[in-house]
């Protein structure tokens, strides 16, 4: 009795542990699957959004059209100007944002304005706006990756760019578009931490729902740069300033406003970017100011993100609003020079 009793006892005990294996790697079974599939969805949006962003670029850099006002600097006027908020504020210009990923301002893109995007043809006031900092003259930023990297390309592979429609919504066939490489190599971070969106009719590179930790960010850019400290020459801005000051006389002299800018930062990474530069600010305005430039100073408050460098949608909206006041208060001398 006690035998069959033990017996049965064991065999239910046996039955427990075999369905609390098969429930338990079960489990594990799905999660791998949902961990595999997740990352697998989430490469393939990138991958969405790295066409899109360099369908961007390839209109920046390609289409025909040239512009009364046009801005150029880095990711952070990239990301900083949107031309549709400074509309109202110039009416009868048409304004775009021509900055690029990974841009320095130097003779390689103030050429590119001049030959590609400024409209010198049309009647009215010409503008340009320049990110004036010394992240956008800095000695690594030279090479201008994304413009570079976009002239290397094959004219099928430019039309297909051009041809893509961003303006839809996610499709089963985003699951099999590639990845470039390149592109994808100089992303910030390997983790979608926010949601662009390409204006490509005015070259705004939008950001919204971005997930990153303000705090976080600027702290790692901070220890980023006790590695940069190691190497001062890539930080070095004075070509690029020399090259600025030269084409601003030669605009001016045209009856050009030029306009320089220094999109908002966190105060440390502000402090950072001197340091590593020795950049001279005062200096540097002052020069610019002489060669006839516009230096804008911005008065507003604004939550800056990613690594404390650059502005979200509502943000870059306020902020293209404030530069485009400024550019407003000179416009009846441009309207003088014109005539």
């Amino acid at each position: 009795m006690n035998s069959s009793i033990s017996s049965s006892e064991k065999s239910a005990r046996n039955t427990s542990v075999r369905w609390l294996f098969l429930f338990f790697g079960s489990f594990l079974v799905l999660l791998v699957v949902f961990i595999a599939f997740n990352a697998f969805l989430l490469s393939r949006i990138k991958a969405r959004f790295d066409v899109e962003e360099r369908q961007l670029t390839a209109h920046k850099i390609f289409s025909p059209e040239r512009y009364d006002v046009v801005a150029s600097g880095s990711s952070r006027i990239n990301f900083g100007i949107d031309p549709a908020s400074m509309q109202p504020f110039l009416p009868g210009l048409r304004v775009h944002n021509c900055a690029m990923f990974g841009g320095a301002v130097n003779r390689e893109i103030l050429d590119y304005l001049e030959d590609r995007k400024i409209d010198w043809k049309a009647p009215g006031p010409k503008i340009v706006l320049l990110e004036f900092s010394p992240r956008a003259m800095f000695a690594f930023l030279r090479k201008n990756g994304s413009y570079r990297s976009m002239l290397s390309k094959s004219p099928d592979e430019i039309r297909n760019l051009l041809n893509y429609s961003a303006d839809r919504r996610f499709s089963f066939g985003d699951l099999f578009l590639p990845v470039d490489r390149e592109r994808w190599n100089m992303r910030r971070t390997p983790d979608l931490i926010a949601v662009p969106h390409c204006h490509v009719d005015t070259g705004w590179y939008e950001v919204v729902n971005i997930s990153e930790d303000p705090r976080e960010g600027i702290e790692k850019r901070l220890k980023n740069g006790k590695r940069d400290a190691l190497h001062p020459e890539r930080f070095d801005t004075k070509m690029s300033l020399d090259e600025i000051l030269e084409r601003t006389r030669k605009w001016c002299a045209r009856g050009v406003l030029v306009f320089g800018v220094e999109p908002p930062i966190a105060p440390e990474v502000r402090q950072l970017e001197e340091r590593l530069s020795r950049y001279d600010r005062a200096d540097a305005v002052s020069r610019f100011e002489k060669a006839g430039g516009i230096f804008i100073p911005v008065t507003g408050e604004y939550r800056v993100t990613l690594g404390g460098s650059h502005l979200d949608s509502e943000e870059a909206k306020k902020f293209s609003v404030e530069v485009a006041k400024e550019i407003a208060r000179h416009l009846p001398d441009a309207v003088r020079r014109a005539k």
